[in-house]
């Protein structure tokens, strides 16, 4: 399966935020999207999802344009995991998981044994099984992103699309969260777009990183190509180091370590 954007522009109203966008996501890559606040990465998710209107461009789906379907057929192919989610009401996990079977019921339907066991199926998947009949209101904020990412397992899509699925969380549960969705890459072949501010995110779990310069400018590649110091420099207005180590279970890796604060803090004393 493939996704693809082509030439995409996209914003609100008359008002461009985005321009001329191309990219592909393959079953089984991971796909980390990068920038500042204020360029327009939620507004290419939701003109993605279909909540905003595309200004111009064509957004496919193994050759198929996503315009030309209904709203049903475009849940069974693309799940969406948000930043975080309040819920009013005191659902059990396994009926918000089960949500996510929403795009294959009728306008009247209810879940049936069979999608609840799909539902069961997905939060097994994440190791979660002791939450089942928890009340999703009373768990913590790490283990409801973990129900979110499994009500969208749920609906069994062939793309994913998660906005800062670690944003609100601990380190800890960060990378738990961070290995649960490389695992679940792994294991079903998802292509997943995931939208994050942590460049070690995209170095350490990403087969692709598309970046968006505070500019405007948009850049695609390895995540080693394209995350480099001079991107973060420009983007972010920091001095960053990228090194290579090696970790004892003898697999490298590329990270982004800050250099010492007293220029940057110089620089804004200066002005």
């Amino acid at each position: 399966m493939q996704l693809k954007l082509e030439n995409v522009q996209c914003g609100y109203g008359n008002k461009k935020i985005i321009e001329a966008i191309s990219f592909t996501v393959e079953s089984g890559e991971f796909l980390c999207l990068l920038g500042p606040n204020g360029v327009g990465k939620t507004t290419l998710f939701k003109t993605i999802l279909r909540l905003l209107k595309l200004q111009s461009g064509r957004i496919l789906i193994d050759g198929e344009n996503i315009a030309k379907w209904t709203q049903q057929e475009f849940a069974k192919k693309v799940g969406y995991v948000p930043q975080a989610h309040a819920s009013s009401f005191a659902f059990r996990v396994l009926d918000v998981v089960a949500m996510g079977r929403a795009a294959h019921l009728g306008i009247w339907g209810s879940p049936s044994k069979m999608d609840l066991e799909i539902a069961e199926e997905a939060i097994d998947t994440l190791s979660i099984g002791y939450l089942k009949n928890s009340i999703y209101t009373e768990i913590s904020g790490g283990e409801r992103q973990l129900v979110l990412i499994a009500r969208a397992l749920a609906q069994k899509p062939e793309f994913l699309i998660m906005d800062e699925p670690t944003s609100n969380l601990d380190y800890g549960n960060q990378i738990r969260v961070m290995d649960y969705i490389a695992t679940m890459i792994k294991k079903s072949g998802l292509g997943v777009i995931m939208t994050t501010h942590s460049p070690n995110h995209a170095l350490q779990y990403g087969s692709k990183v598309a970046a968006i310069s505070r500019n405007g400018q948009f850049y695609i590649g390895e995540p080693r190509d394209v995350i480099t110091a001079s991107y973060l420099k420009e983007t972010y207005h920091v001095q960053i180091e990228i090194l290579q180590s090696v970790l004892q279970d003898g697999t490298q890796a590329t990270i982004c370590v800050p250099l010492a604060k007293q220029d940057f803090w110089s620089k804004i004393t200066k002005e």
